[in-house]
């Protein structure tokens, strides 16, 4: 149920067509999921608290198709406002039969395949080409595009930003879901704190490094 200004609008998730997606999604919405806070670096999320999406903005729209939200805002050195994702990205699942029409939610692509993990795209109408990179992995119920359709109008002619509060209901799970998504869950990445590394390469350069070892496949 995603809660905004202009009422709520519910979202029914696939959990056996877009296992990893819906993963990620609920972990990021509950704070199960751990991620890099933008501004100072640090891991939040799972065992440190604190949820990805609390507070989660719809911000802008892509050529009239799709509202995006997800990602989180913060002011660079340059005192220019960037957006950011968790810190780490998930692999698509672009094959699993979800077609990208109006209604869908969809992990939105970022600069390429695999390169999704937290924005998020509503579709406001269908956009057939979408399926070679974003993971359709819900669909809006009832009559909620109409509130959707009002946080477009906020987006688009007002402050240009709507704040939503998410809540995830897990009613009516088969087994076979539970199952998709707890395989899901084990392969998502762990971020974790990584050590800093410093060496002088010459009298005027020196570099700093961080990182830190793969613990799954979809860490890429």
């Amino acid at each position: 149920d995603f809660t905004v200004p202009q009422g709520t609008f519910t979202v029914e998730l696939d959990a056996l067509k877009a296992p990893r997606a819906v993963a990620n999604f609920i972990g990021l919405a509950d704070g199960t999921q751990t991620w890099r806070d933008p501004v100072t670096g640090e891991v939040r999320g799972g065992a440190a608290a604190g949820a990805f999406y609390d507070g989660l903005p719809f911000y802008s729209m892509t050529d009239g198709f799709a509202l995006l939200g997800g990602l989180r805002p913060y002011v660079g050195s340059d005192g220019k406002e960037y957006w950011e994702g968790p810190g780490y990205t998930i692999l698509d699942e672009t094959t699993n039969g979800v077609d990208m029409a109006r209604g869908v939610l969809a992990m939105a692509e970022f600069t390429g395949p695999h390169s999704g993990g937290g924005e998020l795209a509503l579709l406001l109408t269908n956009a057939p080409s979408l399926g070679s990179g974003w993971t359709g992995f819900g669909a809006v119920t009832g009559a909620g595009m109409a509130v959707v359709q009002a946080v477009v109008n906020a987006v688009t002619g007002g402050s240009g930003r709507v704040a939503a509060q998410i809540a995830i209901r897990s009613g009516a799970m088969t087994p076979e879901e539970n199952a998709a998504l707890a395989a899901a869950r084990a392969d998502l990445p762990v971020v974790e704190e990584m050590p800093l590394g410093f060496r002088r390469e010459s009298n005027v350069t020196a570099r700093a490094t961080f990182g830190s070892a793969p613990r799954s496949r979809a860490c890429l």
